[in-house]
């Protein structure tokens, strides 16, 4: 089960892959097109910029989208994107030599 949010002009739509209707929807927060979202590495927080200047933040119970797939369990090449730190968590070995 996957959730992910929407961005529309004017509404953020939160979707789970379980489901054909959406889960949440929220509008009317911003005066203007919405512009980015993000969610926080808990996933309870779902935070909204506009065009208006302005950034809203939603905030979900623990529970209430599910509970998040632990990072440490996700194919490394996943868990790379989600986390970019961890890229450098085994650095490759590198020799050089002068000569």
């Amino acid at each position: 089960r996957v959730i992910f949010a929407v961005a529309t002009m004017d509404n953020v739509v939160i979707f789970d892959t379980e489901n054909l209707t959406p889960t949440v929807l929220l509008s009317g927060m911003h005066c203007a097109a919405i512009t980015d979202l993000a969610w926080s590495h808990d996933g309870l927080k779902l935070v909204m910029s506009s065009y208006d200047g302005f950034c809203s933040v939603a905030t979900f119970e623990p529970g209430e989208l599910g509970t998040p797939y632990p990072l440490q369990d996700l194919p490394d090449h996943i868990r790379q994107v989600l986390n970019p730190a961890a890229a450098f968590d085994d650095p490759p070995a590198v020799s050089a030599s002068r000569e």
